[in-house]
Order: structure tokens, then C-alpha cells, then sequence
């Protein structure tokens, strides 16, 4: 019996996969806003390896609340991050997942303005960081750095022994950025996907 399987698209790419297994401990005080803020958004960090960073201790991390998903958007158009407007970032999607999984959201503030964001999701047997985004005029202040260790922190909480990171392999700041913070590499992971449609 054949079985057929409609609006379905296979996708191999070439992404490297790094994983944790030991990681650097950080303490993190996130909690979230007694009200709503009206944040602005960015872009990827692009630290220079090797320079000297300083941390601004000013800045807050905190989860997110559906009420700051167009600052999100914001953040990651600017940042030049793919935007899938009617698949995972179409407004409602992310409004139905911050309701369903209100921690997996973690944003940096300066502030109300939204000048940082990482993804962190637990699929029950590894943890994954997504979407690391930080604006730019808040680069090289190690803000990228103090995210992953919210979200390790965050994700080890849930249980988490081995976290993960897709990068693709033209982005050097980030390969080099989660090798720095202890992540390694395995080149011989390929990622597949099927996926309803090409926008989601």
C-alpha cells in the first residue's frame, strides 16, 4: 500500500551542530516584568575573537511576555535573521508558543528596549539554544555570552545534560563565539527537516 504524504519538503543542509556536555556554570536572576514594556529590537553578535569584552552589568536579562513579540520581530529583522512571517515567527505562532512555553524566551534589556534575545528549548532529552540575537550597539559588552549562560542555566533546571546549537558553517563570529564558551564540534552531524510547507 502506498502512502503519500502532501506539502511536505525534505531539507539536508550542511549546518555544524556543537554540543555541551560540561559547560561553564552561570547564575542568573531571570524573572519577569511587573508590566509590559514597549521595547526595539536587533542584531546578531559579531564580537571580535580575542578583543577584550566588557560586561554591562545594567543590562537585565528576563523571560519575554506576548505582549513583546513585535520588539522580537524587530530585533531579529534588523539583526538579519530569516524571518518566516507565515510559518514559526508569524506573530500568533509565537504568541500560542510564549503562552504554551513561557520560558523558553530569554530577553536582554537596557531599559524597556529589547536589546538582546536567545531561544532556549528542551525536547525532553537535549537542550538547544536558538536565535541568539544582540543589537549592535550593545556588541562586545559580552551581552551575547551572559544570554547563552541564561539559557544553559535555564535548560539544565529542565534536566538538560546535553545542550546543542545548529550554526551555519559561513558564520564564524558565532562558531567561534560558542567554541570560546566550551561547545564542540561535530561536523559529521547533518541536519534533515520536513517541513508542511517552504515558509514555515
Amino acid at each position: 500500500m502506498a502512502l503519500t504524504i502532501y506539502c511536505t519538503y525534505v531539507h539536508l543542509s550542511r549546518k555544524y551542530r556543537l554540543t555541551l556536555r560540561a559547560g561553564h556554570p552561570g547564575v542568573v536572576d531571570l524573572h519577569r516584568p511587573a508590566s509590559h514594556h514597549q521595547p526595539h529590537g536587533s542584531a546578531k553578535d559579531d564580537r571580535v575573537p580575542g578583543r577584550r569584552q566588557v560586561t554591562d552589568q545594567s543590562i537585565r536579562l528576563r523571560m519575554l511576555v506576548p505582549d513583546e513579540i513585535p520588539a522580537l520581530l524587530e530585533l531579529w529583522r534588523d539583526a538579519g535573521l530569516t524571518i518566516r512571517r507565515e510559518g514559526r515567527e508569524h506573530p500568533d505562532t509565537l504568541r500560542r508558543e510564549l503562552e504554551t512555553y513561557p520560558d523558553n524566551y530569554i530577553g536582554a534589556f537596557a531599559g524597556p528596549s529589547l536589546v538582546g534575545v536567545v531561544v532556549a528549548t528542551w525536547d525532553g532529552r537535549r537542550g538547544w539554544i536558538n536565535r541568539l540575537a544582540v543589537h549592535p550597539d550593545f556588541r562586545r559588552r559580552g551581552l551575547a555570552q551572559r544570554l547563552i549562560g541564561a539559557a544553559e542555566q535555564e535548560l539544565r533546571g529542565r534536566g538538560a545534560l546535553v545542550l546543542g546549537v545548529l550554526i551555519e558553517p559561513e558564520n564564524e563570529a558565532s562558531l567561534e563565539l560558542f567554541r570560546r564558551v566550551g561547545y564542540a564540534d561535530t561536523p559529521a552531524a547533518l541536519y534533515r527537516s520536513k517541513r508542511e510547507n517552504l515558509d514555515v
